[in-house]
């Protein structure tokens, strides 16, 4: 930079470097994408390196893309390591092929503003500071005394994820009712509190039936009583007998709970069961390298009439959701026909396949919500509605059957686990 440059264009070349880093390749067709020299995977290495050389054929990113523009699962991970793979099949690719174009980063509708270029930077700088919004627990009904722990926690985080690594079979000791909730801690792997609670805040980190509130309260009482039994070693004192410390936790545990006020009431969930109109309830499982959805078709007096199950590459969630309402739709166009009222749990996912929203979509499921739309055209009417996920577990139970026995198509009915028919249970397998 010159000296006599003005102060904004000086701060434009400082920031150059910056604002490159949240430009990706929108992926179209891959034509004009190369995998060595453009960044074009939007999440995890940009770039990612390729495990072949370039004489094997792949140098766009056409090469890894189907004819009716879906993943090439098989070329994808032949070609790259798991994680980038994973990464890779996450993208959300239009319905149609075009051309590849330019995307932002820094919004999921692929836009640039100013404000989240702002965010963008500000992250750059202070990229080693875990982000979190403690409206979420001061907006909940945890009681304030657990929150002002956690608030305690997240300052004195370096001596508290010391201590509790350090008694980590003291957690699996307890046989508390966090053990229960099938939480795999093995997976876990968090530098700091605020990012701890950020995890344990995506609902795929949770059982579907427990909900964050829930979770934070429990899991607030037990470090509260492991903080103020290593203070008492520390500061010499006997040490608490495990039995005590198990039902301390129990106590405090059952107390903050029973003064929640229930939400349950609050619940939408029913069906319409006019006549002529079909019900498909939508809902997915998320593996460690691909994911299972299932629809679930009624009929007017809500009997279930069949239930139709794919396999995706995809394991982000909103993805795998907005493809299996997209085939469920694309199901009901080729078989049904009629009117028919599709239902998914998942907010975003209802959002962008609203026929009346055309604009602001997130990118990475435009292609599949493109796909909803042109298929319930045909249909004679339809209409989608958001459900409440603790009545959807039958399409839920489903889909984790069909991974269990790997099955697509039309499930057999009369093979399945009487158990997986419940709306409002969530099925595990034996």
């Amino acid at each position: 930079m010159k000296g006599t440059e003005s102060m904004l264009w000086k701060a434009i070349l400082k920031s150059r470097l910056l604002l490159k880093e949240g430009l990706c390749r929108k992926i179209g067709d891959g034509t004009t994408t190369s995998i060595w020299f453009d960044a074009w995977v939007p999440n995890g290495e940009h770039m990612p390196q390729p495990l072949l050389d370039a004489t094997q054929g792949a140098n766009l990113v056409s090469y890894f893309i189907n004819e009716n523009m879906s993943w090439n699962e098989g070329r994808v991970r032949l070609c790259f390591n798991d994680r980038d793979s994973q990464n890779i099949l996450n993208i959300g690719l239009p319905a149609q092929t075009q051309p590849d174009a330019w995307r932002w980063l820094g919004d999921p509708r692929g836009t640039f503003s100013v404000k989240s270029a702002y965010k963008l930077v500000t992250h750059s700088a202070l990229q080693d500071q875990s982000t979190w919004d403690w409206k979420i627990l001061w907006n909940s009904p945890i009681h304030g005394r657990l929150n002002l722990t956690s608030v305690l926690f997240a300052k004195r985080e370096r001596r508290l994820l010391y201590t509790c690594s350090g008694n980590a079979t003291m957690h699996r000791q307890f046989g508390l009712e966090v053990d229960l909730w099938g939480v795999r801690s093995d997976q876990l792997h968090c530098t700091n509190w605020t990012s701890w609670m950020a995890w344990f805040l995506d609902k795929n980190h949770r059982p579907q039936l427990l909900s964050f509130d829930e979770f934070m309260t429990g899991a607030l009482c037990i470090f509260k009583v492991i903080w103020e039994a290593r203070n008492e070693v520390i500061h010499g004192s006997s040490i608490r007998p495990i039995m005590e410390a198990i039902n301390l936790v129990n106590r405090l545990y059952n107390d903050h709970r029973s003064r929640w006020n229930s939400k349950a009431g609050k619940s939408v969930h029913k069906r319409i069961t006019d006549a002529g109109w079909w019900n498909c309830c939508t809902d997915v499982s998320i593996q460690l390298n691909h994911s299972f959805g299932a629809a679930v078709f009624r009929d007017h007096m809500d009997r279930i009439v069949l239930i139709y199950s794919e396999r995706f590459s995809a394991t982000d969630p909103t993805l795998a959701e907005a493809s299996m309402l997209a085939s469920a739709a694309e199901y009901a166009m080729g078989n049904l026909k009629g009117k028919v009222v599709f239902y998914c749990d998942n907010d975003v996912v209802v959002a962008n396949c609203s026929t009346i929203c055309n604009t602001n979509q997130v990118l990475d499921i435009k292609g599949v919500a493109d796909r909803f739309k042109s298929a319930v055209r045909l249909l004679e009417d339809s209409k989608l509605r958001k459900v409440d996920r603790n009545f959807n577990f039958l399409a839920h139970n489903s889909a984790k059957w069909a991974v269990a026995v790997n099955a697509t198509g039309v499930l057999d009915l009369g093979s399945m686990d009487v158990n997986i028919f419940s709306n409002v249970r969530e099925w595990a397998p034996n």
